[in-house]
Protein backbone atom coordinates (compact mmCIF):
# COMPACT_ATOMS: atom_id res chain seq x y z
CA UNK A 1 0.00 0.00 0.00
CA UNK A 2 1.42 3.59 -0.85
CA UNK A 3 1.71 6.60 2.12
CA UNK A 4 -1.33 8.49 0.65
CA UNK A 5 -4.05 5.29 0.25
CA UNK A 6 -6.36 4.27 2.63
CA UNK A 7 -8.27 1.19 2.89
CA UNK A 8 -12.17 1.64 3.76
CA UNK A 9 -13.43 -1.90 4.54
CA UNK A 10 -16.55 -2.66 2.71
CA UNK A 11 -19.57 -4.77 4.04
CA UNK A 12 -22.06 -6.50 1.80
CA UNK A 13 -25.00 -7.76 3.91
CA UNK A 14 -26.67 -11.44 2.92
CA UNK A 15 -30.59 -12.62 3.29
CA UNK A 16 -30.56 -16.10 4.54
CA UNK A 17 -34.61 -17.23 4.04
CA UNK A 18 -36.13 -20.17 6.04
CA UNK A 19 -39.62 -22.04 5.47
CA UNK A 20 -41.50 -23.86 8.48
CA UNK A 21 -44.91 -25.52 8.21
CA UNK A 22 -47.29 -23.54 10.33
CA UNK A 23 -51.02 -24.55 11.34
CA UNK A 24 -53.36 -22.00 10.53
CA UNK A 25 -56.94 -24.03 11.12
CA UNK A 26 -58.06 -27.71 9.86
CA UNK A 27 -60.65 -28.42 7.28
CA UNK A 28 -62.62 -31.10 7.45
CA UNK A 29 -65.43 -32.43 4.94
CA UNK A 30 -68.20 -34.81 5.42
CA UNK A 31 -70.36 -35.97 2.69
CA UNK A 32 -73.52 -37.24 2.92
CA UNK A 33 -76.72 -38.98 0.23
CA UNK A 34 -80.10 -37.98 0.67
CA UNK A 35 -82.67 -39.92 -0.62
CA UNK A 36 -85.32 -38.71 -2.05
CA UNK A 37 -88.52 -39.95 -3.94
CA UNK A 38 -89.86 -38.84 -6.98
CA UNK A 39 -92.54 -39.25 -9.81
CA UNK A 40 -91.41 -39.90 -12.81
CA UNK A 41 -93.78 -39.61 -15.96
CA UNK A 42 -92.48 -40.22 -19.30
CA UNK A 43 -94.62 -41.19 -22.72
CA UNK A 44 -94.38 -44.38 -23.93
CA UNK A 45 -95.03 -45.93 -27.35
CA UNK A 46 -97.25 -48.96 -27.23
CA UNK A 47 -97.97 -50.81 -30.90
CA UNK A 48 -100.90 -53.42 -30.23
CA UNK A 49 -103.00 -54.96 -33.64
CA UNK A 50 -106.58 -55.32 -34.27
CA UNK A 51 -107.27 -58.76 -35.22
CA UNK A 52 -110.41 -59.41 -37.09
CA UNK A 53 -111.27 -62.35 -38.36
CA UNK A 54 -113.25 -61.71 -41.91
CA UNK A 55 -115.65 -65.01 -43.37
CA UNK A 56 -115.12 -65.72 -47.14
CA UNK A 57 -116.17 -68.83 -48.08
CA UNK A 58 -114.78 -68.34 -51.92
CA UNK A 59 -113.45 -71.18 -53.68
CA UNK A 60 -110.51 -70.37 -55.45
CA UNK A 61 -108.10 -72.44 -58.01
CA UNK A 62 -105.12 -71.64 -56.28
CA UNK A 63 -103.82 -70.08 -52.96
CA UNK A 64 -102.92 -66.00 -52.89
CA UNK A 65 -100.27 -64.82 -50.96
CA UNK A 66 -100.22 -62.91 -47.90
CA UNK A 67 -100.97 -59.46 -48.72
CA UNK A 68 -101.08 -55.69 -47.43
CA UNK A 69 -104.49 -53.34 -47.90
CA UNK A 70 -103.01 -50.06 -46.14
CA UNK A 71 -101.49 -50.75 -42.96
CA UNK A 72 -103.54 -53.99 -42.86
CA UNK A 73 -101.42 -57.47 -43.61
CA UNK A 74 -104.19 -60.20 -44.67
CA UNK A 75 -103.51 -63.71 -44.58
CA UNK A 76 -105.77 -66.07 -45.98
CA UNK A 77 -106.53 -69.21 -44.51
CA UNK A 78 -107.58 -72.20 -46.60
CA UNK A 79 -108.63 -75.88 -46.06
CA UNK A 80 -109.12 -78.26 -48.71
CA UNK A 81 -112.93 -79.68 -48.79
CA UNK A 82 -114.16 -82.87 -50.11
CA UNK A 83 -117.26 -81.93 -52.41
CA UNK A 84 -117.83 -84.22 -55.36
CA UNK A 85 -114.47 -83.05 -56.72
CA UNK A 86 -111.88 -81.23 -54.57
CA UNK A 87 -111.39 -77.39 -54.75
CA UNK A 88 -109.82 -74.93 -52.54
CA UNK A 89 -112.39 -72.67 -51.10
CA UNK A 90 -110.82 -69.00 -49.24
CA UNK A 91 -112.21 -69.40 -45.85
CA UNK A 92 -111.64 -66.49 -43.95
CA UNK A 93 -108.95 -63.74 -43.97
CA UNK A 94 -106.90 -62.50 -40.79
CA UNK A 95 -106.63 -58.87 -41.09
CA UNK A 96 -103.56 -57.39 -38.82
CA UNK A 97 -103.96 -53.69 -38.04
CA UNK A 98 -101.17 -52.23 -36.06
CA UNK A 99 -102.40 -49.15 -33.44
CA UNK A 100 -100.84 -47.52 -32.36
CA UNK A 101 -100.89 -44.73 -29.15
CA UNK A 102 -99.49 -43.56 -26.18
CA UNK A 103 -99.90 -44.48 -22.56
CA UNK A 104 -99.10 -42.19 -19.23
CA UNK A 105 -96.32 -44.33 -17.09
CA UNK A 106 -96.13 -43.30 -13.88
CA UNK A 107 -93.45 -44.89 -11.30
CA UNK A 108 -92.13 -43.56 -8.11
CA UNK A 109 -88.31 -43.84 -7.91
CA UNK A 110 -85.68 -42.95 -5.73
CA UNK A 111 -83.30 -40.29 -6.10
CA UNK A 112 -79.75 -40.01 -4.88
CA UNK A 113 -78.14 -36.45 -3.91
CA UNK A 114 -74.78 -36.13 -2.42
CA UNK A 115 -74.52 -33.14 0.04
CA UNK A 116 -71.05 -31.89 1.28
CA UNK A 117 -70.30 -29.85 4.74
CA UNK A 118 -67.16 -28.52 4.75
CA UNK A 119 -65.83 -27.06 8.72
CA UNK A 120 -63.55 -25.27 9.36
CA UNK A 121 -61.74 -24.42 12.73
CA UNK A 122 -59.14 -21.91 12.92
CA UNK A 123 -55.29 -22.19 14.53
CA UNK A 124 -53.25 -20.98 16.80
CA UNK A 125 -51.64 -18.90 14.74
CA UNK A 126 -54.55 -17.39 12.87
Amino acid sequence: MKENEQSIPLMEEQLEIRKRMVERGRTRVRKTVKRTPALVEERLARRSFDIRRVPVNQVVNEPAQPRYEGATLVLPIYEERLVVEKRLVLVEEVHVTPVNGEILERREVELLREEVEVLRSEGRDA
